[in-house]
């Protein structure tokens, strides 16, 4: 073979190849779908209508108007416009069940006309969506991301943006797990701009860690590591870790891309030095190490998710790239297990825009949402995998095996499960989960199980412990019912099982159930202030020195009655405390009080009564009209000594001028005391016509009465 033939077939191979390989991994082709074209957008996939299959969420500009649109997933899997709410752009939405009802609701933030905004859209149960009317501070050149950091069962949200007229700012709401949030206080976080931010237990402790990138002032960008310390520092638990390449116009997202049980964190933006796309790997001792330099991108996004089927995390990178001129790109990264290379797709180059993937069509291999700015305008497009070698999708763990304990001095709530199975490619490590905790058989609402794009399950961790000799999966929540049922879903690197893909919510795992069968302890027998108090507002406290074995108490019953009639002053449920003040008591009545607990098991015994506490006047006039010149007419003031110590009462006029002194100064027991007064002054004379003030002073405590005088 001469060497001009020779060259020609060794081009051949290699384009051969080139083709076998793009084969292998599947081609993501145009679907076609007629969707609005955007850009400074986002994109998000969730099961908004709950009936198996994903929709999309979107928002952002068109060049002449901002958008945010909701679109379903309808027959022959078509995206379809089902409702368009108020325009946002500059910004991103994500989806999440904040109020545990079952379905998804959606947090957006961005800019709206020339301002900022940020709302949460409430499901209303049929996929359309109306504002929650919950109040959150307004950004834009914004991001946001759902994420339980208290560990007590409803998503909490992290704001961070650019403020119109303040400048940069970072927030965490708690949600208060009644519909409403507040804001956390928690002041950690660098306020940034044009950035992100996401939630990922990259340490493995079992609660959720922050990562955050962005612009913290001019020419200075950040990409920080939080950890989550809320066990001990519930008010700011946040702290610096790491500080990976500084970027802004920036985007970042977990993922454990080799598969080793440590989320690893791709990120990307302009850096001080150039633009920049780097995945950094998890050394699993609280460190990062850069392991890949890619193609390089400013006005960035980027997903991961495994399109190729073969087990590994490939990653979809968008944004402007540096050079004359710079150019939009849009490149698919293949991770074959030791490297990551250029799958050669066909994809529409754009900027400012964002990606998301998600096996919208059900044909088990997950195809691509992708926005922004090309070199022709706005585009939106979703792109259809064919991928031929269909993900085999992952077992769920044996129910049999899974372990729940509950913590009734710190009322959380363990579960832990075995690893699932992947028959197909990715190992035990590389897998995620999704779980569900309920009160009731079926619900979800303790933890809720719905969640949208990354679609890597509803608590990022990988979090693991040695529980009865065997290591599991775990996650402790601070959260209490009469019974916890709960299951799992195993989730691989194709995202199967991120949802189910018909109407049945197949891949769960079987359900366990651990109930409160046995009541709790009675608590301790109340106490008071005392024998005697001048109050006529008594607090009872009480305590629980036996708490209940297997469940938490959630709830007291108090009741309170007169000792010497037996009337029944209060008996009512109180809620999860320790005290409670009983108000309108009267004078001259002796109250007692006694409690019983609730927990899942239901209602303890009732506890003993209390000694009982009188309510009595630290000073009581018998008679307070004199006429001194009627026989045996004067006045008898009372006055009772709760704690012995020295009194003075003393009898003033009106102008404040002293008439009399009663007792001074003097040492007295506790008990009933009197004294008599027959409207003289201190030098034996009878006093004026008039208004007198009696006005008594022991042990901190005053007391003034009026006593009228008629001559």
């Amino acid at each position: 073979m001469n060497r001009k033939k020779f060259l020609i077939l060794l081009m051949v191979l290699v384009g051969l190849g080139s083709i076998i390989k793009i084969a292998e991994s599947g081609t993501l082709g145009d679907s076609g779908m007629d969707l609005t074209d955007l850009d400074n957008s986002s994109v998000a996939w969730g099961d908004v209508d709950n009936d198996g299959d994903f929709d999309l969420a979107m928002m952002g500009w068109d060049g002449t108007n901002r958008h945010f649109q909701i679109y379903k997933n309808g027959a022959n899997n078509r995206l379809t416009l089902s409702q368009s709410l108020t325009g946002v752009s500059n910004g991103y939405l994500s989806f999440g069940d904040y109020d545990r009802d079952g379905d998804l609701d959606l947090a957006i933030t961005g800019k709206v006309i020339e301002y900022g905004t940020t709302k949460i859209y409430q499901n209303d149960g049929n996929g359309t969506f109306s504002d929650s009317g919950i109040e959150l501070i307004d950004v834009y050149n914004s991001a946001l991301a759902w994420g339980d950091y208290d560990n007590d069962g409803d998503l909490d949200l992290v704001v961070v943006g650019f403020r119109m007229g303040i400048g940069n700012t970072a927030k965490i709401y708690k949600n208060k797990g009644d519909g409403t949030f507040e804001d956390s206080g928690i002041t950690d976080l660098m306020a940034v701009a044009s950035g992100f931010v996401a939630w990922g237990d990259y340490d493995n402790d079992g609660d959720l860690d922050i990562a955050l990138s962005g612009e913290k002032g001019v020419g200075e960008y950040i990409c920080k590591i939080y950890e989550n310390d809320y066990t001990n520092e519930p008010d700011n638990p946040f702290s610096v870790k790491e500080s990976l390449t500084g970027v802004m116009n920036s985007f970042l997202a977990w993922g454990d891309y080799d598969n080793d049980g440590w989320l690893d964190i791709a990120i990307c933006g302009q850096a001080t030095s150039g633009y920049k796309c780097e995945i950094w790997k998890n050394d699993g001792d609280g460190t990062f190490t850069k392991t890949y330099d890619l193609t390089g991108v400013y006005n960035s996004s980027l997903a991961w998710g495994d399109y190729d089927n073969n087990g590994y995390l490939d990653l979809v990178v968008i944004g402007l790239t540096s050079g004359e001129p710079e150019t939009p790109s849009s490149k698919i990264y293949e991770n074959n297990g030791t490297t990551f290379s250029d799958a050669g797709q066909s994809l529409e180059n754009v900027e400012k825009g964002s990606v998301a993937w998600c096996d919208y069509d059900g044909d088990k291999d997950i195809d691509l949402a992708l926005t922004g700015s090309s070199d022709s305008g706005a585009v939106t497009k979703i792109y259809k995998n064919d991928e031929s070698d269909e993900d085999d999708l992952p077992d769920p763990p044996d129910s049999s095996q899974f372990k729940t304990t509950y913590n009734s001095t710190t009322q959380e709530l363990t579960i832990s499960w075995p690893a699932g199975n992947d028959t197909e490619t990715t190992p035990p490590s590389g897998l995620y989960y999704n779980f569900r905790i309920g009160s009731e058989s079926g619900k979800d609402d303790l933890v809720a199980a719905r969640y949208g794009s990354p679609l890597l399950g509803n608590f990022l961790s990988k979090s693991t412990a040695t529980v009865d000799g065997q290591q599991m999966h775990t996650r402790t929540f601070n959260i209490y019912a009469k019974g916890y049922y709960w299951n799992v879903q195993v989730i691989d690197t194709a995202l199967g099982y991120s949802w189910s893909q018909e109407q049945t919510e197949n891949g769960w795992s079987g359900e366990v159930h651990y109930e409160d069968t046995t009541p709790p302890p009675a608590p301790e027998t109340p106490t008071d202030e005392g024998e005697y108090t001048y109050n006529t507002t008594i607090r009872f406290r009480w305590t629980q020195n036996n708490p209940d074995p297997e469940t938490a108490i959630y709830n007291y019953r108090l009741k309170v009655r007169c000792q010497e009639d037996g009337e029944v002053k209060f008996d009512g449920s109180v809620g999860n405390v320790k005290s409670y003040n009983i108000s309108g008591c009267e004078y001259n009545k002796t109250y007692e009080a006694q409690v019983k607990a609730q927990s899942g098991g239901g209602w303890s015994g009732w506890s003993f009564w209390s000694d009982g506490i009188m309510v009595v006047r630290l000073l009581d006039i018998s008679n307070n009209l004199i006429h001194p010149k009627k026989a045996d007419n004067e006045a008898t003031i009372k006055y009772f000594i709760i704690n012995p110590g020295k009194v003075n009462l003393k009898i003033y006029n009106l102008m404040g001028e002293l008439v009399m002194s009663l007792v001074d100064n003097e040492n007295k027991d506790m008990g009933m005391h009197e004294e008599p007064w027959s409207a003289n002054n201190d030098k034996g004379s009878t006093v004026a016509s008039g208004v007198y003030l009696v006005h008594i002073e022991v042990g901190g405590e005053n007391a003034t009465e009026k006593i009228c005088v008629v001559k």
